[in-house]
């Protein structure tokens, strides 16, 4: 995973958890079964806003509304992933490598995560570029289309918590 683009990383997420949605209505082997899912599932919550909090920290781009719009989107949509409630300390996040269990959502946890750790390597000390790729994330159209991506496995995600 180690070339692995920040959409590409995203996307892989994307994948793990259509398919941890398309499973949340099999039944479960065992409570053993349960709780990994149900800590996979807070995980995911968990790394979408460990992705949001990176472009809500992010310094605005002076004079665009469109800017204002997305930062607006980006805090709305951390408010909304808040109403899960705590879902535990991110140290507590499974890594990309570590395989302390296998299930679609945490795998998606670990990409997800991976993808939000990737935007921090691109960001020095207040937020500052520290790699010429991180002149994308002054972008507004990049920044839109992340926002708008982490919303739509955050529809995925909410939907498959409001149907169990």
């Amino acid at each position: 995973m180690s070339d692995a683009t920040y959409g590409e990383l995203l996307a892989m997420g994307e994948r793990f958890v259509i398919e941890a949605a398309l499973h949340s209505r099999d039944r479960l082997p065992n409570a053993r079964a349960a709780i990994a899912a149900s800590r996979g599932h807070a995980g995911v919550v968990r790394a979408l806003r460990a992705n949001l909090q990176i472009f809500t920290r992010l310094p605005s781009v002076d004079g665009e509304p469109r800017e204002q719009r997305i930062s607006d989107s980006a805090s709305e949509l951390a408010r909304a992933l808040n109403a899960f409630g705590d879902t535990g300390n991110t140290d507590d996040l499974p890594r990309v490598g570590a395989r302390p269990q296998s299930s679609d959502w945490a795998d998606a946890a670990r990409a997800i995560h991976a993808a939000a750790d990737m935007l921090e390597t691109h960001l020095g000390p207040e937020r500052r570029q520290r790699t010429p790729d991180a002149v994308l994330l002054d972008e507004p159209a990049a920044r839109h289309a992340i926002v708008r991506r982490l919303a739509e496995i955050a529809l995925t995600v909410g939907t498959v918590a409001m149907s169990t």
